[in-house]
Parts: structure tokens; C-alpha cells; sequence
């Protein structure tokens, strides 16, 4: 396996460290490109899209690969953390009704039209 590139060991950087290992031993880590990483304190965090992805890259033979990746391009000490992004707290509806009412575009419309607001719900990811 050839060395990592000299300077600087960012995500994109290992991903494309990753890409060129390719083709060389068949390296294989399903879902890796769809992950977001951070290096921090001799620790890759992997966030993933979904808990099947997690597993994914979980799976035995993917991390074992993962982590052979890993250190060699970060260092022979580097652990690996795999998780689901952390949710955002629900905002009451006191809370959207406030920020809508404060939005630049809403007070305009608002004085514009002499509206009022007269409910808010979050998005719905239909």
C-alpha cells in the first residue's frame, strides 16, 4: 500500500487516499463516500445517513478494511467512531411562531398586507 500523501490528513484527503487504493487491493467499504468524518484526537468520527448505513460500515469485514485505511493514512493509533447524527429538539409552537413573525421576508409581507400569522407547523418530509 502506497504512502499517504504528505501534509495535512483531512476527510476529503482520505477519501481520495481511499479512491486510489482502489484499484490496487480491491478496497472495499460500502457507504464510506456517503459518510461525513472528522479527525479529532486520534479519532475518526464517521456520522452516517441512516442505521443501515451505520451498520454498513460497521459490518466486519468493511471495518476491518476501514480501519487498515484508517491507519495507515491517519496513524497506526487511530480509532474509529461510527454513529447517527444527533437529533435537533423539536421547537414548540410558540417557538416557530416567533421566529417566522422575526423573518425579513414575513414582517415585510405581513406589513405589506396587514396579515397576521396564524399558525405555524414544522415542515413535513413527505
Amino acid at each position: 500500500m502506497p504512502a499517504p500523501p504528505a501534509g495535512p490528513k483531512t476527510w476529503r484527503g482520505f477519501l481520495a487516499y481511499v479512491e486510489a487504493q482502489s484499484g490496487e487491493d480491491e478496497v472495499r467499504v460500502p457507504g464510506l463516500a456517503r459518510a461525513t468524518g472528522t479527525i479529532e484526537n486520534g479519532t475518526l468520527t464517521l456520522v452516517c445517513l441512516s442505521q443501515m448505513h451505520c451498520d454498513q460500515l460497521q459490518d466486519r469485514e468493511s471495518h476491518a478494511e476501514l480501519l487498515r485505511l484508517v491507519r495507515a493514512y491517519y496513524g497506526p493509533e487511530t480509532e474509529i467512531r461510527v454513529h447517527l447524527p444527533e437529533r435537533r429538539k423539536m421547537r414548540t409552537q410558540d417557538e416557530l411562531r416567533k421566529e417566522v413573525e422575526a423573518h425579513p421576508g414575513v414582517k415585510r409581507i405581513m406589513e405589506g398586507f396587514q396579515a397576521r400569522v396564524l399558525s405555524v407547523e414544522p415542515r413535513r418530509k413527505d
